[in-house]
């Protein structure tokens, strides 16, 4: 564990694998980042993680990192991320999201997918080396850490807002620490980049597809530019908790879709009963949509 000199060289955090999906192990280098993963980990046990992230940097302040080993590749994690700290912890990440592609990739394992709205690249990484993956990240920033990824982990990356055209240019906001949140359709923070577009359909591959579509608010506008694609992909989204009306699900229930979410197996969802599910103003929950018409009606047995 030690060099010569007395330094920790590195040190590897291994977590208990709790369904789907949870990081493998951790490394970090240097005593001091040791100690910062050791704190956020316990930190995690009160259910305030975000809050404790904030804290624990302000005591222990500099840039440190952790190399959270996922099933498909390695991603590099900042320990002073508030969002993406969970990972390191081992707490899990939005497992429905999980479950959904896994039941996917196994009724078609030559699906490809589309990782629209990647942020740093967690769901590329972890399907990595199952398919083929395009990811998609507007804010500059985020996506130099998406394509490093990319490099690392053997996906391919783009640098544009995903929107119904292509080659226009959108404004996205989001405030410091809050970028998966950032948004080209609401006021997400004082922070601000001018981007350039992209519509799904010049981008899809041919054949069976996945698009995971986390844009923010602006899903129905990114479903307008997939006009050639939309029938044949099976999409996973989220119908955020503060909004009352269903949007998201409203979008996709009104073209021929149906709608359910993943929990062990598929459940099915109607209109009626999403205010049911979705009890929490602060959370993202996430279904998948299918057309009646289309190729994953049959593949997942519906």
């Amino acid at each position: 564990m030690y060099d010569r000199r007395g330094t920790v060289a590195r040190r590897f955090f291994w977590i208990k694998r709790e369904g789907n999906p949870v990081a493998r192990n951790v490394e970090v280098h240097g005593l001091t980042a040791t100690l910062q993963l050791a704190a956020l980990r316990a930190a995690a046990t009160t259910g305030h993680i975000k809050r404790a992230t904030h804290i624990i940097s302000r005591l222990m302040p500099g840039k440190r990192w952790a190399d959270v080993r996922l099933p498909g590749g390695v991603l590099s994690v900042s320990l002073d991320d508030p969002y993406w700290c969970r990972i390191v912890t081992g707490l899990p990440y939005e497992p429905e999201v999980g479950e959904a592609i896994d039941a996917a990739l196994a009724a078609e394992p030559a699906a490809q997918i589309l990782d629209c709205g990647a942020n740093i690249g967690y769901w590329s990484t972890y399907y990595a080396d199952r398919t083929g993956i395009l990811a998609i990240e507007a804010l500059p920033h985020i996506y130099d850490r998406l394509k490093t990824a990319g490099d690392a982990n053997g996906f391919k990356t783009l640098h544009a807002a995903l929107w119904h055209t292509t080659g226009d240019e959108l404004t996205m906001s989001w405030s410091p620490g809050l970028e998966p949140a950032a948004s080209a359709v609401q006021n997400a923070g004082l922070e601000s980049a001018t981007v350039v577009t992209v519509a799904i359909d010049d981008i899809a591959p041919d054949g069976p597809l996945i698009i995971k579509l986390d844009v923010e608010g602006a899903e129905s506008d990114v479903v307008r530019g997939a006009e050639r694609v939309r029938n044949r992909a099976l999409w996973i989204f989220e119908d955020h908790g503060k909004d009352t009306t269903h949007a998201s699900s409203s979008m996709f229930l009104d073209v021929g879709f149906r709608i359910g979410y993943f929990s062990g197996r598929l459940i099915t969802v109607e209109w009626d009963e999403l205010d049911s599910l979705k009890t929490n103003p602060a959370k993202g929950y996430n279904f998948v949509a299918w057309h009646t018409d289309g190729p994953w009606a049959d593949l997942l047995g519906v």
